[in-house]
């Protein structure tokens, strides 16, 4: 079975100790991210690249 859903890239300004910073986010859906098939669980470390014009994520 393929997990296949709609996600979001997110950027975020967030200020820290007064400077101001995007933060970049990757928003996978709940449903997909809680499927029992689903490769990654909080706290993962991730290996993440470009292929072209693909992004490559997997464990570290």
């Amino acid at each position: 079975m393929v997990l296949e859903d709609i996600g979001r890239f997110i950027e975020r300004k967030i200020t820290v100790k007064g400077r101001k910073y995007s933060q970049f986010i990757i928003y996978i859906p709940r449903l997909l991210a809680l499927d029992s098939n689903f490769p990654f669980r909080p706290g993962d470390k991730l290996l993440i690249r470009v292929q072209g014009n693909k992004l490559v994520i997997e464990k570290a």
